[in-house]
């Protein structure tokens, strides 16, 4: 359990309520059961406890509601206590619409912990005085352990541009029957952003403050600034696709104001293509979801946690959080993933307000690398590599997965919700 990563568990927590629906779309979700059809609208607040080796035995309450106010809008937050000290609340907004007619969509989430105990791969263990912590070859030994404090607020706004399918419809409705599309397709039939799928223009402000304290005394790694994306969703359905693919472009800048650590510019790419192998006797839904993702660092260095990094939560998942980053990075992704017809979890249809459409069964292999310049040979020397399993849910407007991957460094439990691309 000590490598289950506490951040993603008090999200997780939240989110499993089944009423948090996913940040990148804005959309209404309707269901057919029998010969109805219904909007989904709902709901939810749950207690919950989980143990880790940095938190111990912790305490906590969430809530979340989807539908309300707004169809496409979510909203969720949480609370908790450890037994070793720490403590955290998270909240998020997702989907606002800034007008009601309008194009332009807001995400606002924010939160702060504190951590009586804290892994971070930062240089400073007197183990490794010569090594650069977090980089390709460094060890896995080489970390700071030491209490720590985390801010964060991040405010995104998001704009269609009215082409391709989003010239005349600006809030899709999805209708799914047993969590499958059923109708309502947003994309996937051709690659031309002027015909098929959704095109974003996106600016992010994000604040972010995070503090070591080791006995050395207190190491501040501070951030904020403006990232601006490109992104072109042309998918079937985001919330699981099944078809298509999906491009992002982001260019962040860090220009060094206030508390900052210092000025930084980085740029990234990521291409998801999406396969449908469609459906046969043993299973209602088979895709294989493959993932690109690029970084480089175009000046400064970024903090270790928002720089060019892999290893935790979407990327070498077999690895420990933000194990490995530097000024570059690669990583590449293969997905299987397979929803049953019939399965043993299917006798599991519900817990207390939560109701399970679908379990999916995943697949998965990554390989990845980070250095200090972007050289494709050098970048494709050394990699590291992992393969691991994943157990997906669709819980009414969330898809809910756990993923365990293994490498030579060991094994890692991760849960969150979406999926990882």
């Amino acid at each position: 359990m000590a490598r289950v990563r506490t951040q993603l568990m008090i999200v997780f927590s939240v989110l499993v309520l089944g009423s948090a629906a996913a940040a990148n779309a804005q959309d209404k979700l309707e269901r057919i059961e029998g010969d109805e059809q219904t909007t989904v609208e709902t709901f939810a607040w749950l207690p919950y406890v989980f143990y880790t080796a940095n938190f111990k035995l912790a305490f906590g309450a969430g809530a979340a509601s989807y539908g309300y106010g707004q169809p496409q809008l979510s909203l969720a937050g949480t609370a908790f206590a450890t037994t070793n000290g720490s403590w955290g609340i998270l909240a998020n907004a997702n989907n606002l619409r800034l007008r009601s007619n309008g194009r332009l969509f807001m995400d606002v989430i924010g939160g702060y912990i504190r951590y009586a105990e804290k892994d971070s791969y930062v240089s400073g263990n007197p183990d490794f005085p010569d090594e650069q912590a977090g980089s390709n070859d460094s060890s896995k030994a080489n970390f700071l352990d030491s209490p720590a404090r985390n801010g964060f607020v991040d405010v995104r706004l998001r704009y269609l541009l009215p082409i391709g399918f989003g010239r005349d419809t600006i809030i899709n409705t999805f209708v799914v029957q047993d969590g499958i599309l059923v109708s309502g397709s947003t994309g996937g039939w051709t690659w031309d952003p002027t015909i098929s799928g959704r095109t974003y223009l996106g600016l992010d402000f994000f604040y972010n403050t995070q503090t070591l304290t080791p006995d050395s005394g207190d190491r501040p790694y501070n951030t904020n600034g403006f990232t601006f994306t490109l992104e072109y969703d042309n998918t079937d359905f985001w919330l699981n696709p099944t078809r298509g693919s999906r491009q992002l472009l982001w260019l962040t800048r860090d220009f060094g104001l206030g508390n900052s650590s210092g000025s930084w510019t980085m740029v990234e790419l990521e291409v998801a293509k999406f396969i449908d192998l469609g459906s046969s006797r043993a299973f209602r839904q088979s895709v294989i979801a493959l993932d690109l993702w690029t970084a480089d660092t175009l000046s400064g260095r970024a903090p270790f946690y928002e720089g060019p990094r892999l290893g935790g939560l979407n990327r070498l998942r077999g690895y420990r959080q933000n194990r490995f980053h530097d000024l570059s990075a690669i990583y590449y992704c293969a997905e299987l993933r397979v929803i049953p017809d019939w399965s043993p979890l299917n006798s599991i249809d519900h817990i207390g307000p939560i109701t399970f459409n679908w379990w999916q069964f995943v697949a998965f292999v990554e390989v990845g690398r980070v250095s200090p310049t972007y050289n494709l040979r050098e970048l494709h020397s050394r990699m590291k590599a992992d393969v691991g399993v994943g157990l997906r849910t669709l819980i009414k407007s969330a898809v809910v997965r756990a993923d365990v991957g293994f490498s030579h460094e060991g094994w890692q439990l991760s849960a969150m919700a979406g999926h990882t691309f």
